[in-house]
């Protein structure tokens, strides 16, 4: 549960752990630490498994980890999609962060992992004081929109093949790992046929783009897998 008020590390180690995301990391230390002592961050600690955020009910804060992994997932009726893992110095809530407190993605502790979260008045304070981090904090804002914009096109164009190619690239990892939930789920989410999803991962496959391990998909050329 998110204590804002409440801090289990001190101003120092909350504000290297939020300087080690990109968008903080020309932040001076003296914003942070008054920021930490009017009440506006505070920091958590989640065991795998554990509700990090998702839903109504969350108080609209940005979260940075500090350390562990967290998994991003979104709701598709009764299942969960999922959609990214957060690693420490990644953040998420950004784009909940003004005008609303429900987040439309579920965060879970994939491990144990310590979350340092800077609720609204706290950013509010930050970005009034510091320009640079305005500048920084909007930079990134335009970054996930073009990247939603590109996955857009990519999903409702091209051939079955590049969708799902573009899909892949997309949704690895920094190792090019990529777990699916199974062929209908990814007939689904680009509009093909399941036939289609079977001949192209064959395909990419047969020429060395990728790897097939049962539900894991590995990203063995990105150059092939685009071509």
């Amino acid at each position: 549960m998110i204590q804002f008020g409440v801090k289990f590390m001190d101003e120092k180690r909350i504000a290297a752990a939020i300087k080690a995301n990109s968008i903080f990391a020309g932040c001076d230390d003296r914003l942070l630490f008054e920021a930490a002592e009017s009440g506006w961050i505070c920091d958590a600690v989640f065991d795998a498994g554990d509700l990090v955020c998702g839903g109504k009910g969350f108080e609209s804060s940005l979260g940075i980890v500090a350390s562990g992994k967290l998994k991003v997932a979104r709701r598709d009726g009764e299942r969960q999609i999922s959609l990214n893992t957060i690693g420490a110095g990644g953040c998420f809530g950004a784009s909940s962060m003004f005008g609303s407190n429900d987040m439309q993605t579920i965060v879970t502790a994939a491990s144990r992992t310590k979350v340092v979260f800077i609720n609204e008045d706290g950013m509010k304070y930050l970005l009034r004081a510091d320009c640079e981090l305005g500048l920084s904090y909007i930079s990134f804002l335009t970054g996930r929109i073009r990247f939603l914009n590109s996955k857009i096109r990519s999903f409702t164009g091209g051939s079955s093949s590049s969708r799902l190619s573009s899909m892949l690239i997309e949704s690895a990892d920094e190792n090019g790992v990529c777990r699916i939930s199974g062929c209908a789920e990814l007939a689904r989410r680009l509009d093909v046929s399941r036939a289609s999803i079977y001949r192209s991962l064959g395909a990419l496959e047969e020429k060395g783009a990728i790897k097939r391990d049962g539900r894991t998909i590995t990203v063995t050329d990105r150059e092939l897998l685009l071509g």
